[in-house]
């Protein structure tokens, strides 16, 4: 058996080095430029807090909003696991197109402060010496369910996730690639 740990931090690594390369090269096309910009959403879209981070914003001519485009994940067969009390089965992962299905519906209130911390739009946290903040990019919770691009976030992230979850009464999660499709191994 393959251990979750591993299976998230293999997962969370595959996607952060196809994430720095892909800052370096548009960092080096513009002059006016920046990685991991935040924005306040209109009100009433069904993105959690109405915060999203998107990958790059060019500002040469005008901005230019620019998503990291994943050919593929990291295969890996499917894990079962326990943490917090939450029993975890891991079939699918990307780290930018995670979906968490609960065996219960997740309520705003149970991942907040998760969210709070980990999106960091007061940049509590924000390092200007760094090129990533190690933030999510959003979230959006759709009953017993909720999808998160855990952006430049480190692994921790994620288990904190469970462990929010598992305090609000979560039991058991499935861990699939966004819409639950299976990902290409490399």
């Amino acid at each position: 058996m393959v251990d979750l740990t591993l299976i998230v931090e293999n997962v969370r690594d595959h996607y952060f080095v196809q994430l720095e390369s892909f800052v370096e090269q548009e960092l080096a096309a513009c002059t006016m430029c920046s990685p991991e910009v935040k924005f306040q959403m209109p009100a009433e879209n069904p993105i959690y807090g109405d915060l999203y981070c998107v990958d790059f914003v060019q500002n040469d001519d005008g901005p230019v909003v620019k998503e990291l485009a994943i050919e593929s994940g990291l295969g890996f067969p499917e894990t079962s696991g326990a943490r917090s009390g939450v029993e975890i089965t891991i079939s699918t992962m990307r780290w930018d197109d995670v979906r968490i299905q609960a065996d219960k519906p997740i309520a705003d209130e149970d991942i907040d402060t998760w969210f709070n911390y980990w999106f960091d739009a007061e940049e509590v946290r924000y390092d200007e010496a760094k090129t990533f903040g190690n933030i999510i990019h959003s979230a959006l919770i759709d009953g017993a369910s909720v999808s998160i691009d855990f952006g430049s976030s480190e692994p921790r992230a994620f288990w904190e996730l469970v462990d929010a979850l598992g305090d609000a009464g979560v039991t058991s999660i499935t861990v699939t690639y966004g819409d639950g499709t299976e990902v290409i191994a490399d």
